[in-house]
């Protein structure tokens, strides 16, 4: 839709992350992908992680791009959460008590050729680095 404006595709995009991180699917993802990077990790139980994606479409007009953006946006404020908290809030905020690996999304970008400048501005609301 070319007339949605920039609230309403935030406002839409961290309703739709909201609900995707309240599903057991959600907390099975970074449940596995942190037992993953642990079994990995020897010494350090904090690590630095760049995350890049591609071809996600335009989300103001694609519900499967939305969910995706979605999905994305979920997991940026999961690591955000874990990173700049101390383990015992990390944990209430995460809802689980395993042992804890602070992962840091060192740098989040995005390339999709077909965004258009109000998606670009929703993407670096959250933090994510548009690649041209």
């Amino acid at each position: 839709d070319a007339n949605i404006s920039f609230n309403s595709l935030r406002q839409k995009t961290m309703k739709e992350m909201r609900f995707i991180r309240q599903t057991q699917l959600f907390t099975c993802l970074m449940s596995n992908f942190k037992r993953i990077v642990m079994s990995q990790t020897l010494h350090s139980r904090c690590m630095k992680l760049d995350l890049v994606c591609y071809g996600l479409g335009s989300f103001s007009k694609s519900a499967s791009s939305m969910c995706q953006l979605s999905l994305l946006c979920a997991i940026i404020e999961h690591f955000r959460c874990d990173c700049h908290t101390d383990n015992h809030e990390a944990k209430q905020c995460n809802g689980n008590n395993e042992t804890l690996l602070n992962i840091e999304l060192h740098t989040i970008e995005l390339f999709e050729p077909i965004l258009t400048d109000i998606e670009k501005q929703v993407l670096q609301s959250f933090g994510i680095t548009v690649l041209s």
